[in-house]
């Protein structure tokens, strides 16, 4: 017994040996490893999944274009503004009975609005866009009216439990309130009474401004911006707005807008897109003599979310999308959370920077902005400031004498008339962005903020909404030594169809989030602890700070809880200091090998009776998690990159890259190169050493016609025979090279019936169980597709079954083997128009009742094989070495089968992987014998030479 625990034990560390080059190889081919570190979401589900879930969907409305939503915690309803409609949800669940107000807009504004060249089903409608809590009892609620602004008040009563939910009878106008377009981005307020709003007031959308308007009283007097001045507001976005006071005084709260618009100050034909952030006093009535009906104390700064760089040089996310402001015990200091995409052609990005109130203050109490006329540039303003200080409030706090902005001296409004840009702009906190999210398929475009207790001290979640209609959650965590880990928890796909996130509203009472597009609206739970794993380890983990170990179950953590066998570590993720975690083996399923690697615990499956070894994730949750992970080497690492531009016959450019050479081992800068067109080898040097490079590798692109001409590879060309050197002066004829646009089918003779010619390969796998079909193409730019056949004589099916499936760089992994699994797989790769069949198999799906073995049947133990009572023919044993690899006779009923067993069969397969190991490694020292032995031969000739030429 104790020699075949030794044996068990000896191939748990073959296997971790096994399943670190299988993870390395297939997350960084070519470098050393690295600290692991999460970049993808560890759970990941799709759209039918959540409709599985906990999800509640909401699709009782019958206009579309849910943009405006507002959630009241404490009287328990959800308003949903859309196209000519307004919706009164019950949070607790959307599926509840809806009541709904029609609110259209005026048969005359709907056909001037078609007559103006408007879509009626897209533009000339009424779209709500603003609802804004007036009172207890009313809500204020504006729409586009077909573009022609309208505003009324929502009356909704007491009673909680049956409002009112009625428009007044009286509208008013919308102007200045909210925007023409329903597509045009707004920011608006309402507090004490008045309306704080950043938008258009006229048809053409040209005119924005941010306005004031007074809802008590009759007159509702407003005040706004400057029109038509760049310097005030240049073509801007606006994205919210919020009221943050700045003392314990009421006279000096402000009103913060947060938007984006073509930055004035990188010059005139430099078409930069800068965010902002401006704020106005709230007791701002305007000047005297002076900008009359205009803000005295209008300032704005520059809002900087980028990633430093070397030599100064930072990547800029420039165009913030939105804004979410997280309560603290201080009010006047909240959290600013901002999400901003880049603005650049070259790359897709998104970011999440973090700002304090104390820098936003530090940059408008700085210096200004100066710029002495049209042909100067901005430059710090050096001159004296004018008393009060421009864009304080009169209050007492500064002077009691001025209590009023039309009791401000004219050189302050005039000073206030030109320079409303601050010469400071604001930075993130820890001078970098928290989370980014680089050459992504979505941007991010929504963002709220939960702030969660854990049991190492408070996280900040982010729930982020996407422009193609998933929600991510992530959260970031700053280490003991300082440094900052992003890490993403989840993605669901909420929609069907990719569609753009357009609201999200966090109920923190309730524990849900509400997420709207133009297709409705989604109540999500904010965790999902149980789909994380059914044990301690598979928690701990997930590194979720809502979620936690109980002892039995992955669970909601509550800091008030009174287990005491709450297990939760979120700043390191370490299974073996949160979790009694043992190294037995037995305690697995009998047909998985599973490591700790990294940090991670990864299952690689043998597949029953395979073709090989394939690792990979076994249970379907775990493959959902541990996808792929993207690496972003920016700095220098040692790789020499060959690429060619291409201009087509239309003049377009277009940029190939044909290698990537990894030419040091370590990660290190190449300091020079050298190119001999002669000798056609290129040198490269760093600090390490010299390396002398082929200028091409023409033999390694393929060894048929269309995989050479698919390289498109100026140095090499297809002759007749092979891939090899391209020669202009060669004699031969059948010279294949199409490097322009790569097109195989005008330079080759291809068949389309390679399907045939593809030997299949016969795999075996029990019901139950997963399995592997492994299929890598040669080049790295194919694409490859599986298609499925009961039988050779059948059609092909488009698409393989996705929920019992998964797709990978490497293969194909059936994560569930069913009985209707059976049949013909077939991988094609697909580069440019080309398409080739690369292998078939059959799969035979063994059923699982065949495999038990009963107790009158004993198992024999097999030559070559492990049993559990360790049987020879183990590893290490001369007498039994080889004995593994004597041909079995076919299987023709699945009882021989059950004579060995899932998990004889599956060590059968580890020690089958380990002996080629260690073969190839006896050949590599044999051969290194046989050259230290022709070396010395060398060296003992030229000794006994030497002498002789030296008495000569």
């Amino acid at each position: 017994m104790a020699m075949s625990q030794s044996r068990v034990r000896h191939l748990q560390s073959l296997l971790l040996c096994l399943a670190s080059l299988l993870w390395s190889a297939q997350s960084s081919p070519g470098l050393e490893p690295r600290p692991w570190s999460q970049s993808g979401p560890r759970l990941q589900l799709s759209h039918s999944e959540l409709r599985n879930g906990s999800a509640v969907f909401w699709e009782g409305g019958v206009s579309g274009g849910y943009q405006a939503l507002l959630l009241d915690e404490d009287q328990g309803w959800l308003l949903v503004g859309g196209k000519d409609h307004i919706y009164l949800l019950k949070p607790d669940s959307l599926d509840q009975p809806t009541r709904t107000i029609y609110w259209p807009a005026a048969k005359e504004h709907v056909e001037h609005c078609r007559l103006a060249g408007k879509s009626l089903e897209t533009e000339c409608a009424n779209f709500v866009r603003l609802l804004q809590p007036f009172n207890k009892t009313h809500i204020y609620a504006c729409g586009t009216g077909a573009y022609h602004p309208k505003c009324n008040y929502l009356h909704l009563g007491h009673n909680s439990e049956q409002p009112l939910f009625m428009l007044s009878h009286s509208e008013e106008s919308g102007q200045g309130k909210c925007p023409f377009s329903p597509k045009e981005p707004f920011a608006a307020r309402l507090t004490d009474g008045e309306l704080y709003s950043g938008t258009s007031v006229d048809f053409m959308g040209a005119n924005a401004a941010i306005f004031r308007t007074s809802l008590v009283g009759s007159s509702q007097h407003y005040i706004r911006t400057e029109a038509y001045d760049h310097n005030w507001l240049n073509e801007p976005e606006f994205v919210d707005s919020f009221s943050i006071p700045d003392t314990h005084s009421s006279n000096d709260d402000k009103v913060y807008f947060f938007f984006k618009e073509r930055a004035a100050e990188a010059g005139q034909w430099d078409k930069k897109v800068y965010s902002r952030v401006a704020r106005v006093c709230k007791n701002d009535v305007g000047g005297k003599r002076s900008l009359i009906n205009r803000w005295t104390t209008f300032l704005k700064a520059r809002l900087v979310c980028s990633i430093p760089g070397p030599s100064g040089v930072d990547t800029q996310f420039d165009e913030l999308e939105d804004i979410f402001v997280l309560e603290t015990k201080d009010p006047q200091n909240p959290t600013i959370y901002g999400v901003f995409s880049t603005s650049s052609s070259i790359f897709r990005g998104s970011a999440v920077c973090v700002y304090s109130m104390a820098s936003i203050r530090a940059a408008f109490n700085g210096p200004f902005a100066h710029k002495e006329g049209p042909d100067y540039r901005w430059v710090e303003y050096k001159g004296r400031i004018p008393y009060p200080r421009p864009g304080t409030c009169p209050s007492e706090t500064y002077d009691a004498l001025y209590k009023s902005t039309k009791d401000l001296p004219d050189e302050v409004v005039s000073f206030m008339r030109q320079h409303q840009l601050m010469w400071e702009p604001v930075g993130p906190l820890g001078g970098r962005p928290i989370l980014t999210r680089v050459n992504s398929s979505n941007l991010l475009k929504k963002l709220v903020v939960d702030r969660v207790d854990a049991e190492d001290g408070p996280y900040d979640v982010l729930h982020l909404g996407t422009d193609d209609g998933k929600v991510v959650k992530a959260v970031s965590v700053i280490k003991d030594n300082w440094e900052s880990e992003e890490i993403f928890l989840e993605e669901l796909t909420v929609f069907q169809s990719p569609t753009p996130i357009l609201n999200m509203e966090l109920s923190t009472k309730r524990q849900q989030l509400y997420v709207s597009s133009e297709r409705g609206v989604v109540q999500l739970a904010l965790q999902r602890c149980e789909m994380y794993g059914d044990d301690c380890a598979e928690c701990c983990l997930a590194r979720d700070p809502y979620c936690s170990w109980d002892g039995q179950t992955c669970s909601r953590y509550f800091p008030t809880s009174k287990r005491r066998a709450r297990r939760q570590d979120v700043k390191y993720g370490d299974p073996w200091s949160q979790c009694p975690i043992t190294d037995d083996g037995d305690s697995q399923p009998m047909d998985v090998c599973s490591v700790h690697h990294n940090d991670s615990f990864l299952r690689f499956s043998v597949s029953l009776l395979g073709y090989g070894f394939y690792g990979d994730v076994l249970s379907y949750s775990e493959s959902k998690r541990w996808l792929g992970p993207a690496r972003y080497d920016l700095a220098d690492d040692g790789k020499v990159v060959k690429a060619v531009s291409v201009i087509k016959d239309n003049w377009e450019s277009e940029e190939i890259f044909l290698e990537e050479l990894t030419v040091f081992q370590s990660p290190t800068p190449i300091l020079n190169m050298e190119l001999s067109t002669k000798r056609q080898q290129l040198y490269v040097s760093s600090e390490r050493g010299v390396v002398q490079l082929a200028l091409q590798r023409c033999e390694m692109y393929g060894d048929d016609c269309a995989e050479c001409c698919l390289a498109r590879d100026p140095y090499c060309s297809w002759d007749g025979q092979t891939c090899s050197r391209y020669f202009p002066t060669s004699k031969r004829r059948a010279r294949r090279q199409d490097v322009k646009y790569g097109d195989p089918w005008s330079q080759c003779p291809i068949t389309d019936d390679d399907v045939h010619s593809v030997e299949v390969k016969q795999m075996y796998a029990v019901e139950g169980n997963s399995s592997f079909l492994e299929c890598v193409s040669r080049s790295l730019h194919a694409e490859t597709k599986w298609t499925f056949q009961l039988t050779e004589s059948q059609p092909p099916q488009a698409q393989i079954n996705s929920e019992q499936s998964l797709q990978m760089k490497r293969g194909l992994l059936l994560q569930h083997v069913e009985l209707s699994s059976a049949g013909v797989y077939i991988c094609t790769s697909f580069d440019h128009s080309y398409k080739q069949v690369l292998a078939k198999y059959r799969l035979h799906v063994i059923p699982n009742h065949h495999l038990r073995q009963t107790p009158s049947q004993a198992a024999p133990p097999a030559q070559g094989r492990i049993t559990a009572a360790g049987v020879p023919g183990f590893l290490g044993q001369a007498n039994h070495r080889n004995s593994w690899i004597q041909p079995h006779p076919p299987v023709r009923n699945y009882n021989h089968v059950s004579v060995f067993g899932t998990y004889s069969l599956s060590m059968e397969d580890c020690e089958q992987l380990w002996y080629r190991e260690k073969r190839r490694q006896q050949k590599l020292r044999t051969l290194k014998l046989k050259q230290e032995s022709r070396k010395a031969r060398i060296h003992g000739f030229a000794d006994s030479y030497l002498p002789s030429l030296k008495k000569i």
